[in-house]
């Protein structure tokens, strides 16, 4: 519906000459008022809530949040927390090329504060060999999976690559899906609840990347087309992927 705001005003002018107040706020409680999205954000280093009629709830109040992802259906968001009591050395320098990497913990909280937030995974110091000793830090781009039992992350592990993971909400385990450069949760069209990621291609002589097509737990399924970025887009295009 398109609404015309200048007859609207000068409507309003007419009639406030012979109208009484009362019908006059009538009247103008009549134009639409168009709805907000629910959304996340982090300003200050705090996550605040943003809802349907615009308002603005403050969610965290230390100044150390980032990153912050909301669940589908709105109830709750999962985001990164800054440690300045924990830094961890990884392949990759942290903020303003200090030695380490200071954003190691994931937390979730509830929209409504009835809540306190709570944290659902701290990192730790390893290696660079992948297994239970590898290294865990600089998380980035936390996303729940589209039924919300599963928070998936990246983290800043080697010089060239990260480490995408899964983390179950309900169990706590954490698998290492994959080693790769960003992720998608697809949250609209045939493939809805799937991921993308960008992985990195082992056996090639040098260092490439390929997209391919994960299930909603993150199990790797098949390449995208050849891997590139066109057929991703043919990809996404073609099967209403968002």
């Amino acid at each position: 519906m398109t609404v015309n705001i200048g007859m609207i005003m000068r409507t309003y002018v007419r009639c406030s000459e012979i109208a009484s107040p009362l019908i006059l706020l009538l009247f103008i409680s009549m134009v639409p008022v168009e709805a907000v999205a629910q959304a996340v954000e982090a300003r200050d280093g705090n996550i605040f809530f943003i809802s349907r009629d615009g308002s603005r709830k403050q969610l965290t109040m230390l100044g150390l949040d980032s990153q912050p992802n909301l669940w589908s259906d709105g109830n709750r968001v999962v985001f990164v927390r800054r440690t300045p009591d924990l830094k961890i050395e990884t392949g990759v320098p942290g903020p303003r090329g200090e030695c380490c990497q200071i954003d190691n913990e994931l937390w979730i909280a509830d929209v409504t504060g009835a809540k306190q937030p709570k944290r659902i995974l701290r990192g730790h110091a390893g290696i660079y060999k992948i297994g239970p000793d590898l290294v865990l830090g600089g998380f980035q781009s936390p996303q729940f999976s589209v039924e919300g039992r599963i928070v998936f992350f990246e983290a800043n592990t080697w010089a060239t690559d990260g480490a995408i993971y899964s983390l179950d909400l309900t169990s706590g385990f954490l698998r290492l899906i994959c080693v790769g450069i960003g992720f998608q949760v697809i949250t609209e069209g045939k493939y809805k609840g799937y991921l993308i990621a960008n992985k990195n291609m082992p056996n090639y002589p040098t260092h490439v990347h390929s997209y391919w097509l994960l299930d909603p737990v993150g199990k790797l399924l098949r390449q995208i087309g050849d891997g590139g970025q066109y057929a991703l887009s043919r990809f996404k295009d073609q099967n209403g992927v968002r």
